[in-house]
């Protein structure tokens, strides 16, 4: 009964660490991401070339229809996202590098943020349950 215990508190603490440091990345990630998001839109805004093409053939007036079908396009987005796995980080970032649209941009970058809160909360209640075995 102990060593089975044992091996659960290790098997959490691998997991609980794994969580941790996969959040810390996120955080770093998106930390960067934030940075970059104002001045690729003010070279937008300004029509100064950037290495991201925004809307190459897309003007702004079909940019902004595609607001209005924020929240279709914000579910079809969340489906995509439940569907990446821990280890495609990097599919994430050229996503987002990829995405010329801002409004996407914005709705991806929102997305990402809330998975990483999930991962947080999931890696506080793991902690928790941790926590309780030795009370």
């Amino acid at each position: 009964m102990v060593r089975q215990l044992q091996s659960t508190i290790h098997r959490l603490e691998g997991e609980e660490m794994a969580y941790e440091h996969k959040l810390q990345a996120t955080l770093v990630e998106e930390k960067h991401l934030e940075k970059k998001v104002p001045s690729l839109h003010l070279q937008y805004v300004r029509g100064v070339p950037s290495c991201v093409p925004f809307l190459e053939t897309e003007g702004w007036s079909t940019a902004h229809s595609q607001d209005a079908e924020s929240l279709a396009g914000l579910e079809r987005l969340r489906r995509k996202v439940e569907n990446i796995k821990p280890k495609e980080d990097k599919a994430k970032v050229s996503t987002i590098l990829r995405e010329s649209n801002p409004i996407e941009l914005k709705k991806l970058l929102l997305l990402y943020t809330l998975e990483n809160q999930a991962h947080q909360e999931e890696a506080e209640e793991k902690s928790r349950q941790y926590s309780n075995f030795f009370e």
